[in-house]
């Protein structure tokens, strides 16, 4: 009996130890496994026999097999891999942007003062038919300049819209096999069991998951996990799995937003709250950097075409007519939401290039006559009936909206793709000014008339000669006739769209002629008017020059990068300590399994030894039994 009793317990050591050993050598084997937990093989008494004076041990068996597993450091290592995600994503974009934006081979900077250069060519040899068609080859240069960086920051665009396909179709796979983990680890669990292996596989694949975007994951009682992200929406539910969706934006079909796809089969947008992982990322990066760059530079384009054209039409070319538009530009967009129901419209023009600002504008109906237009850099906002003056803009609503109705107004349109030069021929650059000035040469006073220049080139007596005659020192007449006009020195004086100023005394009779500039080719007047807008501010109110407000724009992208790329260093270390604290309590120690196989073996190695001795004791008994 006794011998049975310690082949009981000799039997229980080995079966034991044996399953201690498998464990062990199963964390060995999974060592370099991503995300696996150590396992540790738990023991316990087996139920005692009494035995009249008292309980006798009956051997050890096996309790379960634990899985290492800290929750607070796995949840740490899921927020530090979803923060760590949206900034990898949006510094390597950011670092793409500015590498494009400041690259001497594409920048717009040097374009812009490469054609400068030839509006000052122009203007040292206005005759001269080399300079002239130097500026249009500058021209034709500076407008593919824009037109290919402007390509190129659709491309980025496009390239969003893929990684976002892309980051979708991961987190619906990712979700799926999760809920088919919920449902295998639920079963499991339900049977007294845990399965070690099948949590640590959900375990990584919530931790891809938090990768590509913010979740919040929730442990039931059964042992599943549920998933919820943006506000609170369902991704994961037990055993079932929900899904999201690109799909095009309600304004602009070419910019993808993410949708979630409800039980009913409606799509519901929730761009806006999604935060956190690659896609949190991608969607920072396009609204705050790539966007505003986009903006930027068709605003660019936009007040520069507006611009030289507004100056090249005050000028005379060498077949002696007015300047023609120097370059050709889009007018403002106005994109009608897809979910609109009402027959509104909205009409935009510009009314003010110097007050436009780089931004898009979002317009909504709100019933009642009511309209709220919102800037949306700012979010600054206007409400009323309208029209709207508002930074350089005239927005006039139309037609019969609906309450909800909403527009997006993008203020320069496609001005940077569509960027042309106009002129067919480089006689057609009006370098000179279209009217000319002259004292008479028997004025007996000392008075001097300007150049002039010209206020309003669609006048149509623009190029009428004009003869202004002094009845006296104090009085003036329009072609000696009509009334006296009070004379002031230096004074403006502006008639059929030009302006004058005569300066010193007159004496009653003098007089000063103002006519179309006749034979002009050597005139440069308005060609150096060109030139001057090079330095001039005549962006952003007056507080910019095209260079200026270029290099603004690449300093906020470079800076913008520059912040993401600390914050992504920083990051980094961060998600690498959560691990290293993660892997410090569930990682394998090889040195450690290592004195574990050998402690096990020699318990297993003993308890065969027991084994031995209890055969031993059975055999004697036999032995003395047959005597």
């Amino acid at each position: 009996m006794a011998g049975a009793d310690i082949l009981g317990i000799g039997t229980s050591g080995l079966l034991a130890y044996q399953r201690a050993i498998a464990t062990t050598g199963h964390n060995i084997s999974n060592a370099a496994t991503e995300g696996y937990s150590r396992q540790r093989t738990e023991f316990s008494t087996q139920t005692p026999q009494y035995a009249g004076f008292g309980y006798l041990g009956a051997g050890v068996k096996v309790a379960g097999v634990e899985r290492v597993y800290n929750e607070f450091l796995n949840g740490q290592v899921q927020a530090s891999t979803t923060d760590f995600g949206r900034l990898d994503g949006y510094y390597n974009l950011a670092l793409r942007l500015d590498t494009m934006l400041s690259d001497n081979a594409s920048s717009l900077s040097t374009a812009i003062q490469e054609f400068f250069n030839a509006v000052h060519d122009v203007a040292g040899e206005p005759a001269s038919m080399t300079a002239r068609e130097t500026l249009q080859s500058e021209a034709l240069t500076l407008s593919e300049r824009f037109g290919s960086l402007d390509r190129r920051l659709q491309e980025m665009r496009q390239d969003i819209n893929s990684e976002l396909d892309a980051a979708v179709s991961d987190i619906n796979d990712l979700a799926k096999s999760i809920a088919r983990l919920n449902q295998d680890i639920a079963a499991k669990q339900a049977s007294g069991l845990q399965p070690n292996d099948l949590l640590d596989q959900r375990d990584q694949l919530l931790t891809r998951l938090s990768g590509l975007v913010g979740t919040t994951s929730v442990t039931q009682q059964d042992g599943t996990v549920n998933v919820f992200i943006g506000r609170g929406q369902s991704l994961v539910i037990g055993h079932q799995a929900f899904s999201l969706a690109t799909m095009a934006n309600v304004y602009d079909p070419t910019r993808k937003d993410i949708g979630y796809q409800t039980s009913g089969g409606n799509i519901i947008d929730m761009t806006t709250q999604l935060a956190g992982g690659r896609i949190g990322g991608l969607l920072d990066f396009r609204r705050q950097a790539l966007e505003p760059a986009l903006g930027s530079i068709g605003h660019l384009a936009q007040t520069f075409a507006a611009n030289i054209n507004a100056q090249h039409t005050k000028g005379m070319d060498l077949e002696g007519n007015l300047g023609a538009n120097f370059f050709q530009t889009d007018t403002p967009q106005v994109l009608t939401a897809a979910t609109n129901t009402g027959t509104g419209s909205l009409a935009v023009s510009v009314a003010n290039t110097a007050a436009l600002v780089p931004t898009d504008y979002l317009a909504r109906y709100n019933g009642a006559g009511s309209w709220t237009v919102t800037r949306l850099t700012d979010g600054v906002t206007t409400t009323g009936a309208g029209p709207f003056a508002l930074d350089g803009l005239v927005i006039a609503p139309a037609g019969a909206p609906v309450a909800g109705d909403s527009f997006l107004i993008r203020p320069a349109g496609t001005s940077a793709a569509t960027l042309r030069p106009l002129l067919s021929s480089a006689r057609q650059v009006a370098a000179a000014a279209p009217i000319r000035t002259a004292a008479n040469i028997g004025n007996l006073g000392d008075a001097a008339i300007s150049a002039g220049e010209v206020q309003d080139a669609t006048n149509p007596a623009l190029l009428t000669t004009v003869t202004l005659v002094f009845a006296n020192a104090a009085n003036y007449q329009v072609n000696g006739a009509g009334p006296l006009i009070p004379y002031v020195s230096g004074a403006n004086i502006d008639l059929n769209g030009w302006r004058v100023q005569i300066t010193g005394t007159p004496a009653a009779g003098d007089s000063f002629k103002v006519e179309k500039n006749t034979g002009g080719s050597g005139d440069n007047r308005n060609a150096l008017a060109l030139a001057d807008q090079q330095s001039a501010n005549l962006l952003h109110n007056g507080t910019s020059s095209y260079e200026g407000a270029y290099g603004q724009l690449v300093a906020t992208v470079g800076t913008r990068a520059h912040s993401a790329e600390i914050n992504l260093n920083a990051q980094r270390a961060i998600r690498d300590q959560a691990v290293a604290a993660r892997e410090s309590v569930a990682g394998v120690n090889l040195d450690e399994e290592a004195a574990n196989l050998v402690r096990f073996q020699q318990i297993y190695q003993a308890a065969a030894q027991v084994i031995s001795v209890a055969n031993d004791l059975f055999d004697s008994l036999l032995a003395s039994v047959r005597r």
